[in-house]
Order: structure tokens, then sequence, then C-alpha cells
């Protein structure tokens, strides 16, 4: 009974085994339909590419206008002032264009520069550049400050005296709002005495008056200037006239 039965057991083994076994060749395998296949195996794979791109932009910047400097003309008004020279140690006025108004420091520069124009080279000049130091004009009366070591120079004789006549004719006429001068040395507060035309001394104040006497006459100092070309204008009269 024990060997009927396992006989049996073995050959039930042996069917079991062919009837789970693997199927082979072209008529073993069916096609399962979509809807029937489990965990959405049949689903298509799809492959994603990433592209990246790369923008440039480029930024225009308008024009920019040139910057243009404007030139400004500044226009500076000048007049005309007498400055006195001499001739024959007689002082006469010769006309100069200056900056308007007139100031002292003008008048300084006009007289140390000489005497210029057709009759310069007959005239002398006895201010020389350091002469004058500073001015300051008070209730109508001028301080002219002189350096004493260079007037101690000029020639005492006449020279002295035409030197002053110059200063206080070119001064006292060419500047506003002044009627008598003072003079000074080194910058000192007390007035020194200096000669008038009439070659008195005096250390008060002196005006145009007191060099009067040693003004030129202009009409015959006129005579002995050099001449002045003649200037000819021609007009043409040769016009036809309509009739």
């Amino acid at each position: 009974m024990i060997r009927t039965t396992s006989g049996v057991a073995a050959i039930t083994a042996l069917a079991l085994i062919a009837s789970c076994g693997v199927p082979t060749g072209p008529d073993s395998f069916e096609e399962i339909p979509d809807p029937k296949v489990p965990n959405r195996l049949a689903d298509t794979t799809t492959t994603t590419t990433t592209t990246t791109t790369t923008t440039t932009t480029t930024t225009t910047l308008p024009d920019t206008p040139a910057t243009t400097l404007a030139t400004t003309t500044t226009v500076v008004p000048t007049q005309v002032v007498e400055v006195f020279f001499l001739l024959r140690g007689e002082l006469r006025p010769i006309e100069l264009s200056a900056p308007s108004p007139i100031v002292d420091t003008e008048l300084i520069l006009l007289l140390e520069q000489g005497p210029v124009g057709p009759s310069a080279a007959l005239l002398d000049n006895q201010i020389e550049e350091g002469l004058i130091i500073d001015t300051v004009a008070q209730d109508g009366v001028l301080s002219i400050d002189l350096d004493e070591e260079i007037f101690d120079d000029i020639s005492r004789q006449d020279g002295q005296r035409e030197a002053i006549g110059q200063i206080v004719l070119t001064f006292l006429l060419g500047l506003r709002g002044v009627g008598q001068a003072v003079f000074t040395f080194n910058g000192s507060d007390q007035n020194v005495s200096v000669p008038t035309g009439n070659a008195l001394f005096t250390n008060r104040p002196v005006s145009v008056d007191d060099y009067e006497s040693m003004r030129a006459d202009t009409d015959r100092t006129e005579e002995n200037s050099p001449p002045t070309a003649a200037t000819t204008t021609s007009v043409d009269t040769s016009a036809t006239v309509p009739g």
C-alpha cells in the first residue's frame, strides 16, 4: 500500500509540472488588449528633450548731441582821457583811450608808459615806473603817495616841478570828484612840500590853477607837430543821368 501511494504522488507531481511549463514557439503567445493590462503598463512612453535657448539683447543708446560751448564776447566801454607830457618844458595833453570809468591805476599806467602817437618823439616824460605808489581820495582831495628815492633822482632844477605838474593835471582833470591834490612819501601820513608852476614850494593842497602857467599854448604847439598826411576822397561823377 505504501508503494502505491508513492507512485500516485509522483505521477501527480509530473502532471502539474507539465501543465505549468513555459510555452515555446510562435503560437505560444497571445496579445492582451490594453484595457486588460494592469497598472497602466500599456501607457506610451514619452521622451522629453529639454532645449536651453540663450537670448542676447543689444541695447542701442540714442546719439548724444555734441556739446557746443557758447562764445561770449565782452565789450569793455572806453573813454578818452587827457594825459599830460612835456614839450620843451611845457605841459601838453595827449588824448588816450582807457576803460570807463577812469580810475587812478589806469592813469598811473598811461603816465608810466610815456607818450604815444604822431608827436610822441617830440614829447618828454618825467614819470618813471614806480614813482607813483598809490592814491586815496577823500572829501575832494586826492592824496598821492610817491616813492621818495625815485623822486629825489629827478632833476631838482626843473624835473621835479614838471613831474608834479604832469601828475596834478592828469589826475585832477581825469578823475571825477577831486579838485585838489596833496603829496606824501612812502606811505607817510605827513604832506610833503612840492614845487608849483611858479617854482614855489608848498605842502598845502594844490589845484590845476597852480600849474596853469606851465600848460602849452595849443595853437603854438600844433604848428610844431609833425605834418599829418592829407587824405583825399575821390567822388566818381561820371554816372549817366537819365534824360
